[in-house]
């Protein structure tokens, strides 16, 4: 990246996960931080699907998306919202977040993201197979039971 060229981003965060609160916390302080390093950021947040409020600060207030539907991830990935953005930057936390589901709605349309791919997320929500994962390469790990 030069000087001259500035990825667009789309800071992703909150969701419908009992994660969200975190993760607009967790979106506020990386929103904060892209703006003044001088980023174009957009925020969103797929709990509102296509319905994104106006005014920013709306995404990291206490809102309860516990009750709405995951679909909104479908429809706001696939919208324009999406459109001639460069990274999505995930700040989701919890199921849809982190369990490779929106990796994968990301890689569909062929936008770049930050974290780990569908796989390694997908195996890491999983404690149990990332323990038989740790145990079969001889990485140490606590015992657990299942």
């Amino acid at each position: 990246m030069t000087d001259k060229f500035k990825p667009r981003i789309a800071l992703v965060l909150g969701g419908t996960s009992p994660e969200r609160e975190v993760s607009k916390l967790t979106g506020k302080s990386i929103y904060e931080a892209l703006k003044f390093l001088g980023y174009e950021v957009k925020g969103i947040n797929p709990a509102y699907g296509t319905n994104q409020p106006d005014d920013v600060n709306k995404l990291f207030s206490k809102e309860d998306f516990a009750g709405i539907s995951n679909q909104n991830y479908l429809t706001c990935i696939a919208s324009e919202l999406f459109d001639n953005i460069d990274l999505a930057f995930l700040a989701l936390h919890g199921k849809w977040g982190e369990d490779g589901t929106i990796q994968s709605l990301f890689e569909l349309r062929g936008i770049n993201y930050t974290g780990s791919k569908v796989l390694a997320s997908s195996i890491s929500m999983d404690k149990a197979m990332s323990k038989r994962l740790f145990k079969h390469f001889d990485i140490i790990t606590p015992d657990w039971i299942l």
